[in-house]
């Protein structure tokens, strides 16, 4: 009876640990790996195995003040309704797909896969492993071709937005690196998933105001297919986008 009632507050009870089999996984691909479970001192239930890649952005943002949180990239259950006995070790395959949409693991932008056992009357026991969100094709050629132009990139953001059609909205910033910037304070620019596995790259640029010009952004898009473009093109495309 006394280890029933440990086991239900965590103490004796069933342990899990995840193993991804590669931390490192471009946007659109697949995770997978092992989920180990350890039996405790009594039997359990398990009613679920929930797999949660969890990101950190903003939220809401009041009066310049930005409210962080950890929200729900993608999602999956590795099994569901499993008796463990004492001691008992299980191990538990999973393949999850990560949302072409997930936000990308550059400058503070930090992703996680948590695993949670839910586990009736008893405290859920939990994992985390970190997971870094590469780039794929598309988005290297885009990056590639933006240091070409002569851009560097200076800040990253992630917003969530739930009405959005894409709940999440990650903005690379990118200042001139040359002595010559063509009057350009930065050059914005987010990722919209588009036909066929490309994407529809969103540009937003910002001109410095001078004696002779207004200052103010203009914004502009094009598109990039699956397997990429010449970063010579996308260089060419944001100087056209410049005036440049």
């Amino acid at each position: 009876m006394l280890k029933n009632v440990l086991a239900s507050i965590g103490i004796g009870g069933m342990k899990v640990d995840t193993l991804v089999d590669q931390p490192e996984i471009e946007a659109g691909g697949r995770l997978s790996g092992v989920v180990t479970i350890k039996g405790g001192d009594v039997p359990q239930r398990i009613d679920a195995i929930v797999l949660e890649l969890m990101t950190r952005c903003i939220v809401e943002a009041r009066n310049d003040q930005k409210v962080y949180a950890e929200i729900e990239v993608a999602a999956a259950r590795a099994a569901a309704e499993i008796e463990v006995a004492p001691k008992q070790e299980l191990e538990l395959p999973f393949d999850m797909e990560v949302p072409v949409f997930a936000p990308l693991s550059v400058g503070p932008t930090k992703t996680a896969l948590r695993t949670r056992l839910d586990v009736p009357q008893a405290v859920d026991p939990r994992d985390s492993d970190a997971v870094r969100i590469l780039p794929n094709a598309a988005m290297r050629s885009v990056f590639q071709g933006m240091e070409m132009a002569g851009f560097r990139i200076a800040e990253v953001e992630v917003e969530h937005t739930p009405r959005a059609p894409v709940p999440f909205t990650q903005e690379f910033d990118f200042k001139p690196s040359r002595v010559r910037d063509w009057g350009v304070e930065e050059v914005e620019i987010a990722f919209r998933p588009g036909t066929g596995g490309g994407m529809e790259v969103l540009v937003t640029v910002d001109r410095r105001g001078g004696l002779f010009s207004f200052g103010g952004e203009q914004g502009y898009r094009f598109k990039v297919p699956a397997k990429g473009v010449e970063p010579s093109d996308v260089a060419a495309a944001v100087r056209q986008a410049i005036g440049h």
